[in-house]
């Protein structure tokens, strides 16, 4: 019986079956063997996809050329891919690539390590008092009712609003804390910075129509939005 899997096996695999295909129809003739089981079986028939033979002097060749116009932010997946489907080299494995690009290439694989991807934390300068506005709204208390909305000033650091109600994604709710704080103050801010959320919309027209006297057809840009992310940065 084994003899007979074995010659199934050796035929639906040089014919291009899939180890998964394989499993099936083995099972479909009385053969049933795990995946497990049937590399096993594959390792000692000394059947394998690959071919031992790797054009290496073709692959430094192919990756030394890239090099040439290589991005330094670029790495061994990208390099793979320039080598296999433009360059059309292959065998090509990925393997390969790094042991080469790690001999041309060693600084930039080091700079490109996980470990030097950390994000470097920028320095935050403002002008001075109501320079800059930041405004954000959280929804991690939503499961109970509760819906909290914040804005500081961004030299100072002081909470010019926090407010918890049943909405922080309505425009009117957000634009009556800001209009709100404006009469207590007696002013706007120079700039306010927010993200792409709907709910602040109509603080970004209430702002611009208060820097029109004086700003005219640059008005707009006393409203930035952004990442959430970029604008959390400065609380």
């Amino acid at each position: 019986m084994s003899t007979e899997r074995n010659a199934m096996i050796q035929f639906l695999f040089c014919n291009g079956f899939k180890q998964k295909d394989i499993c099936l129809m083995l099972a479909s003739k009385g053969h049933k063997i795990s995946d497990r089981h049937l590399r096993r079986l594959l390792k000692l028939l000394g059947l394998r996809r690959r071919s031992p033979q790797r054009p290496l002097r073709e692959i430094r060749e192919a990756v030394q050329s890239e090099m040439r116009h290589w991005s330094p932010d670029q790495g061994i997946r990208a390099m793979l891919k320039r080598v296999r489907d433009v360059r059309g080299v292959r065998p090509c494995y990925r393997t390969d690539v790094a042991e080469i690009m790690r001999d041309v290439d060693a600084s930039g694989l080091q700079r490109r390590s996980p470990g030097k991807k950390k994000i470097q934390r920028r320095n935050y300068y403002s002008s001075g008092p109501n320079d800059t506005w930041h405004i954000d709204g959280n929804d991690k208390l939503k499961f109970f009712g509760m819906w909290v909305h914040l804005c500081i000033d961004g030299f100072s650091r002081r909470v010019l609003w926090l407010k918890v109600g049943t909405s922080n994604r309505k425009q009117r709710f957000v634009a009556r804390y800001y209009f709100d704080v404006v009469v207590e103050l007696g002013g706007c801010p120079r700039l306010i910075r927010s993200d792409r959320g709907k709910e602040n919309l109509l603080v970004g027209e209430m702002q611009t129509a208060f820097h029109v006297r004086q700003l005219g057809d640059q008005a707009w840009q006393c409203f930035r939005m952004g990442t959430s992310v970029h604008n959390q940065a400065s609380f």
